[in-house]
This record gives structure tokens, sequence and C-alpha cells, in this order.
């Protein structure tokens, strides 16, 4: 079964370094995070590092993941929105004020 929204999570290069960083924080949350949602992808480029993950309740899986980060240096500049699965449209959760999201 497919889920419906895709939540991504975003750190700048200069806060998170490469891949391997990225994948050590994903671990972080992964097994808190199910059901709520599945990580799909981990994507590090030169512009942005993003852990993808696929949910029916962005808010939930969102909320599930900030009980496993908020103690962490990675928490401080985490950026999240979510999309419908076939979706361009992000909606912003995290941080509050921020107003625009994409993927780098």
């Amino acid at each position: 079964m497919s889920m419906k929204y895709q939540l991504v999570l975003q750190w700048s290069p200069k806060e998170i370094r490469g891949l391997e960083a990225l994948t050590a924080i994903g671990d972080l949350f992964k097994g808190g995070l199910s059901p709520a949602g599945e990580i799909t992808d981990r994507q590090a480029g030169p512009d942005g590092l993003n852990i993808f993950i696929q949910t029916n309740n962005p808010e939930e899986a969102f909320d599930k993941i900030k009980e496993n980060l908020w103690m962490y240096k990675c928490w401080e500049s985490v950026r999240a929105a979510h999309r419908e699965a076939s979706g361009n449209h992000f909606t912003v959760l995290w941080p509050k004020g921020l107003t625009e999201f994409k993927v780098k």
C-alpha cells in the first residue's frame, strides 16, 4: 500500500556533513517512526541534505521524529515540510515562520 504524503527533513551542508552523517541521523529516529512512516531515501548534495519519508499522516510522523531528535544538535537546524506523494507544493511544518521550502 502506498502512502499519501512525502515528508522531507532537510539540512544545509554547512550544518550536516555528508551522507554518512545523514544516515546516522535517520537511524536516530527510524525505529520510533514506524508505523507512522517509513524512510524511503536519503540524499546528500552540494546544496542540501534530505531524508525522505513516506507517510499517511505527516504531522504524526514529524511528532515522532521530534520526540527522538530534539535532544541532538542536528535538531537545531532541521527544516521539515510535506507534500502529497504526487504533488509539488510543500506545506512547511518546521521551523515556525519558514514560508518557503524546496528540495535542494
